[in-house]
């Protein structure tokens, strides 16, 4: 059960959220045929096979707003094709709308109420051709980046906007992006693969950073080619490479030809150290939480609204902040919401990063090269990990209304765990065998498959010492 069944009663579909109401309920079964002859008194019960599920669902809208939040609903339902369906008892979906009816009652003013009825997608008759499972996941990748990009870049320039009518500093706001990043990327440099190289290209991007925060979307791409160290350690230590482009990035991928020893090494050290950037990055938004709390997106957005309708900037700040938030901390929160944006940013890009980097380590059986995901029981463990990244960013970014940003990482979510099953399924089981008796590395993988060529990779695996002591009484993983 995924952390949206256990922890809200709230739904989606197309990014528009609604909340789950008394009943929900799917009906389905086998598609059965009778055959009923004239004048006899018998006949014959046919089973063609499963019948589709269709999924009913009661939801509502509830605000002041609730018109708007009804017409937007509809706009989605009324879409043509298929459309994702999250919902905390289905779960996340890819349908077609069957039909819906809105209900609008004078008895509940601040309420609509929506009966959907969904089919699931279903495209393919039988599966005649393989699909390309990994350009799905690149092409995704690309699509993902660049929309995480797109949203903080508009957000950005929003706050920056008022931050300069406030006649404040500009400085003030770039000295507190300089202090995340030294709180981020300092205190980690012991698990980094560039080294010094790393750290010049952090230097650089702090010098041009009261440069860049004028062009927000160039500031976005440099941002996150920050946390993109992920390829460069995967493909380190490589001697053959490709190369395309994806959605308008180049994305370079390392050939079966290229895998070694190293390059299993160094992607082991991207794991490490993406788990480490991604600890940093918690624990400084959490500080920055107990700090100021985070501005909602559609507050923002009204500042945006009400500047774009050419009202005074005093005027506008009275009406949406200054009862909420005092005219003292107007531009704390600002800023504040500025530095959310900042790491969110980098954490969603990261989560992308280290999907990608997975979706490059699996070796198919048939190479026989060394790579960090070499068997089915390690595609499970790194898919476990993964989906749970990617689903905690998906949520914060619904919990903080950036919509965009969230279709697009639940697309990149969907074409990886696509990409990692289809594939895993191709590589080796593994299995663990007890020595009874202190056996050499070749024995031991003889007696385990038959064949003697990947002794290599059982010491490898199972971190032994000497390959002409595999120690009894010990446990060994051989891949089958």
């Amino acid at each position: 059960m995924s952390k949206m069944r256990q922890k809200t009663g709230k739904g989606s579909f197309r990014g528009v959220p609604f909340l789950i109401a008394d009943e929900q309920s799917m009906d389905g079964g086998r598609r059965l045929v009778r055959h009923e002859y004239p004048l006899r008194d018998d006949g014959m019960t046919e089973d063609l096979g499963l019948r589709l599920r269709n999924y009913h669902i009661s939801c509502l809208v509830i605000g002041d707003d609730r018109v708007k939040q009804a017409e937007k609903l509809i706009e989605a339902l009324e879409k043509p094709g298929a459309g994702t369906l999250r919902h905390p008892y289905i779960g996340t979906k890819e349908v077609y709308v069957d039909d819906y009816k809105a209900v609008f009652s004078t008895n509940h003013l601040r309420v609509t109420r929506f009966d959907i009825s969904f089919t699931p997608e279903i495209n393919e008759i039988a599966p005649l051709v393989q699909k390309d499972t990994l350009l799905g996941v690149l092409n995704q990748y690309a699509d993902a980046l660049n929309a995480l990009a797109d949203e903080f870049a508009d957000m950005i320039d929003s706050a920056l906007d008022f931050i300069d009518e406030l006649t404040a500093p500009i400085f003030n706001l770039v000295d507190s992006f300089i202090g995340l990043i030294e709180t981020v990327f300092d205190g980690i440099g012991a698990v980094l693969a560039e080294g010094s190289e790393f750290k010049n290209r952090v230097m650089g991007f702090k010098n041009r950073l009261s440069t860049l925060i004028r062009t927000p979307h160039l500031f976005a791409k440099e941002l996150q080619a920050l946390v993109q160290f992920g390829a460069q350690g995967v493909a380190a230590g490589t001697s053959n490479s490709s190369s395309g482009y994806y959605g308008g990035l180049q994305v370079t991928m390392a050939t079966p030809a290229s895998h070694s020893l190293k390059s299993e090494v160094a992607t082991q050290r991207v794991f490490v150290q993406m788990t480490a950037l991604n600890e940093a990055m918690n624990q400084a938004k959490t500080k920055l939480q107990q700090r100021q709390p985070e501005m909602p997106k559609s507050v923002l957005e009204s500042l945006r609204d009400g500047k774009t309708n050419q009202q005074s900037i005093h005027k506008t700040l009275s009406r949406n902040l200054m009862a909420q938030y005092g005219v003292i901390n107007v531009l704390n929160v600002l800023q504040a919401k500025s530095q959310f944006v900042f790491l969110r940013l980098m954490q969603t890009t990261l989560a992308v990063e280290y999907g990608k980097a997975i979706a490059q380590a699996i070796t198919t059986r048939t190479t026989g090269a060394p790579s960090a995901i070499e068997s089915r029981a390690d595609v499970q463990r790194y898919l476990h990990d993964i989906d749970e990244q990617l689903e905690q960013v998906i949520f914060d970014c619904a919990d903080h209304e950036q919509w965009q940003s969230y279709e697009a990482l639940e697309q990149f979510r969907l074409a990886l765990l696509l990409d990692l099953r289809t594939r895993g399924e191709q590589l080796a089981e593994s299995k663990m065998m007890y020595l009874t008796d202190t056996q050499p590395a070749l024995v031991v993988t003889f007696n385990a498959t038959g064949k003697v060529k990947d002794w290599e990779r059982v010491v490898r695996r199972n971190q032994i010492r000497h390959p002409l002591f595999c120690l009894g009484g010990s446990q060994v993983e051989v891949l089958a």
